[in-house]
């Protein structure tokens, strides 16, 4: 019988924040990128360092080593890329939660902890009771909330091509629209927007929307393109317009349409009025040819 333990002793996993073939890869690229970036930036300024110095062995060492550390620089930036594409996702709400609790522990030490309550219950209370503002917000979560998914949704749906694995698009940012939010993504070499169009469907399931569209927005950058999510009709919704009380109508007069027949006889000069004979009355003698 295993024995149960509140902390136990032996870890249940690792949790990584980069998956390993891809950090392989960043870690082949790293190396690449210090050889190449380090080397040439090392003659250049080898080159350069030795005729403006006096000394140009001195010159050479100093062009040298900056090259060098040039290299190191774009290496290191190469090497965590995936870190700071993953920093980059959760900005806004690694920016939330700095701001909130820097903000409450500063809040706290100003003023007491009643007035913090305070000073933070009441401007949340009527966020949450005006329908604006509340809708508002709303519609924020819902944008960071997207740029999960879809980035979610990228990684899982090119994780199973072996030839663009690593092409993960960079999810830019992501604004409110009456039908529902839009999400702006810069597309990585060996991705198109073809590969976004045939998946759709799928998207819109995964957003939990009822449409999703893509498209390009330039077409002169034909790797910065959008993400329409569309969750509701804005059309359907009541639209009041002030036209109505500007204008002054007569109850009196009753339009008709210029189809209708026209009410009464006519009044036509130039058109003589039609011939009806009189009908003799029912149960009446008939004239003689005397009388007649």
């Amino acid at each position: 019988m295993s024995k149960f333990s509140l902390f136990p002793s032996s870890s249940p996993g690792q949790v990584t924040l980069v998956e390993a073939p891809l950090a392989t890869t960043y870690a082949r690229k790293a190396r690449l990128t210090f050889w190449v970036v380090g080397l040439s930036a090392s003659v250049l300024g080898a080159v350069s360092l030795g005729y403006t110095m006096p000394w140009p062995i001195v010159g050479g060492i100093l062009g040298v080593a900056g090259g060098l550390a040039v290299g190191l620089v774009c290496a290191v930036l190469v090497r965590i890329w995936p870190v700071l594409r993953a920093v980059w996702h959760w900005l806004p709400e690694i920016t939330v939660f700095l701001a909130v609790v820097f903000g409450w522990t500063t809040l706290v030490h100003t003023v007491p902890a009643v007035a913090a309550v305070f000073i933070i219950g009441v401007p949340v209370a009527v966020v949450a009771a005006v329908p604006a503002t509340r809708r508002a917000v709303i519609a924020v979560v819902w944008c960071a909330i997207d740029r999960h998914r879809v980035r979610s949704f990228c990684a899982r749906a090119l994780r199973a091509s072996s030839t663009k694995a690593g092409c993960l698009p960079l999810i830019l940012i992501a604004r409110p629209t009456p039908s529902g939010e839009r999400v702006w993504l810069w597309l990585r070499p060996g991705l198109t927007l073809a590969d976004l169009e045939g998946r759709t469907g799928a998207l819109a399931e995964e957003l939990g929307a009822s449409q999703v569209r893509v498209g390009r927005v330039s077409e002169a950058r034909a790797a910065y393109v959008y993400v329409d999510i569309a969750r509701r009709d804005p059309l359907r919704s009541l639209v009041l317009s002030p036209l109505m009380d500007l204008v002054d109508f007569d109850e009196t007069i009753i339009p008709t349409s210029p189809g209708l027949p026209p009410v009464g006889g006519l009044d036509l000069p130039g058109v003589p009025e039609p011939y009806n004979p009189p009908q003799e009355r029912r149960g009446g003698r008939r004239p003689t040819e005397g009388q007649a």
